[in-house]
């Protein structure tokens, strides 16, 4: 059995299962990060899997979140998924959680950056945590959102 059918607790050899949040072990933090990870990647290799994408990124996160809280990777990885939906204001909120929890990620310095960026009234603050996230290595099982600097 490969690690995705452990993950998915499936014996059959369908890619069905592979979707259904159901079926998933969000006690194994780590696998669901990959899951996520890959989905994140997934949307770069082609572009039309975006929005479905997204969308069970964050349903994937906000679940793994009610067993672990405090994980700062996945409070990470929420964040950049809101922020890449427009919903600036809520990564913030995600992001700045992680935070105070002492994450060292620079993934989530970056996405702090990008998400102060599109919100006005945060804007100046953003180049502090660009700089920040520029010191620190990024955790490989966080992603970073979509950032256009020449849109700002």
């Amino acid at each position: 059995m490969g690690i995705l059918d452990k993950i998915f607790k499936r014996n059959n050899k369908s890619s069905e299962g592979y979707n259904n949040i159901t079926s998933l072990d969000f006690k194994d933090a780590d696998s669901i990060l990959g899951i996520v990870v890959q989905l994140n990647k997934d949307i770069w290799s082609d572009t039309s899997k975006w929005e479905k994408n997204n969308l069970k990124m964050i349903q994937y996160l906000t679940r793994l979140l009610l067993n672990y809280p405090d994980d700062t990777r996945a409070l990470t990885n929420l964040g950049a998924a809101l922020s890449d939906s427009g919903k600036h204001k809520e990564a913030l909120y995600e992001l700045l959680k992680a935070e105070k929890l002492k994450s060292n990620d620079a993934n989530l310095y970056r996405n702090i950056g990008i998400a102060k960026m599109n919100v006005n009234e945060e804007r100046q603050n953003a180049k502090e945590y660009f700089k920040k996230a520029d010191t620190l290595k990024s955790d490989n099982l966080t992603f970073e959102a979509y950032f256009d600097p020449q849109g700002h």
